[in-house]
């Protein structure tokens, strides 16, 4: 397996463990349970992967690490691009019809790219974590980080009531960061 990337998704083999620095929240094991996913929340050293574990709730997180030997598959954000979820739940959700809408753009300028965040974790799990006031966001993974018009570029992304939040991850250095930021249009 490709080793795991900030923001990817990773579903848990089973009695797979939490390496914790501090007591876990009781809602962690039972939410693991039923949705053995967690979202990779920096590099990995030494073979374990800081993570982080999403509740039902949004305000419902808690973060941990695992080992590389608990994973049994990895989702990508650019594994997501292409996935779609059933039309009445986009119709719910703008940010899940934003989705198409951008992949569009995003596959035009030929930019590795995929959702990030709620949209991601619903994407991948199939659990309806998505809210009808959430933004979509989006990782754009390139060889250097953007220049001035591509900055721009969230505004363009933006329509209508959702929000686009693009994270820019360069590949020679692994830096990361979100120049700018888009408001609804």
């Amino acid at each position: 397996m490709t080793p795991a990337r900030t923001h990817d998704l990773l579903r848990l083999r089973p009695r797979a463990s939490l390496i914790l620095d501090a007591p876990a929240p009781p809602w962690v094991a039972a939410f693991l349970i039923e949705t053995p996913w967690v979202i990779v929340r920096g590099e990995i050293r030494n073979d374990v992967i800081p993570v982080r574990v999403r509740g039902p709730a949004r305000e419902q997180y808690f973060d941990a690490r695992i080992s590389t030997s608990a994973v049994a598959y990895r989702s990508t954000p650019e594994d997501l691009a292409g996935r779609r979820c059933e039309p009445w739940r986009a119709a719910q959700v703008p940010a899940l019809v934003a989705l198409s809408r951008v992949d569009a753009i995003l596959t035009h300028r030929g930019s590795a790219w995929g959702p990030i965040g709620s949209v991601a974790f619903e994407l991948a799990t199939h659990l309806p974590v998505s809210t009808p006031v959430c933004d979509l966001d989006l990782v754009l993974r390139q060889q250097e980080l953007p220049n001035r018009e591509e900055t721009c570029e969230p505004g363009a992304l933006s329509r209508g009531s959702t929000a686009v939040q693009l994270r820019w991850c360069a590949r020679p250095r692994g830096r990361s960061g979100s120049p700018g930021a888009a408001t609804p249009a």
